[in-house]
């Protein structure tokens, strides 16, 4: 006598199935093994190479086309002139507008800093989603850190606003300075 592989049931060796669960006795049933995680990781290792790969094409485009010189027919001298025209009739804010005055504070068992901007816009437009980084060094003088944040709020053109303890995120408890300054915003239309 011997036992039904599935179910465990008694069996005589002259029977060809399992009285119990119908299963053919004496053939090699192949067992679905345990999930395959390392499948699983080599797919997304797979993925992770060709996201970075695409973000260097990506790079490599924009790149090129904001370095072109209008040359190969990409813009025509008529455009150019266009351009200008409209840039003189309609000026806009930049940042030659722009002046950011600061100080700064760690907050937080001293991992936090907190920083009061004042941003003056001189230009004639207002400006939004204002991006500040603030670059952090040592002691010694070496970058350690730097942090982005995006201030979502308006300055009106010809003016002045304060944006107190502002949270620029997590710092290095060993900075001992920090230069600040805008890096992007928006014109307000």
């Amino acid at each position: 006598m011997t036992q039904c592989q599935q179910c465990g049931n008694r069996v005589t060796d002259q029977q060809e199935f399992c009285s119990k669960c119908g299963r053919k006795l004496g053939a090699i049933q192949v067992q679905p093994s345990g999930f395959k995680w390392k499948y699983v990781f080599l797919g997304f290792l797979a993925l992770c190479i060709l996201s970075v790969f695409n973000k260097r094409e990506e790079t490599a485009t924009s790149t090129h086309s904001t370095t072109s010189t209008g040359s190969a027919g990409e813009r025509d001298a008529a455009a150019v002139m266009d351009a200008v025209r409209r840039a003189e009739a309609n000026p806009t804010t930049t940042e030659q507008d722009l002046k950011l005055d600061f100080t700064w504070s760690k907050e937080g068992f001293d991992n936090i800093m907190e920083a009061n901007f004042t941003i003056k816009n001189d230009g004639p437009s207002a400006i939004k989603d204002i991006e500040i980084t603030c670059i952090h060094t040592a002691p010694s003088g070496t970058v350690i850190d730097r942090n982005t944040r995006t201030i979502y709020e308006i300055v009106k053109a010809k003016s002045k606003r304060s944006f107190p303890k502002f949270n620029m995120g997590f710092i290095n408890s060993q900075v001992k300075s920090s230069s600040c300054g805008i890096v992007n915003f928006k014109v307000v239309d």
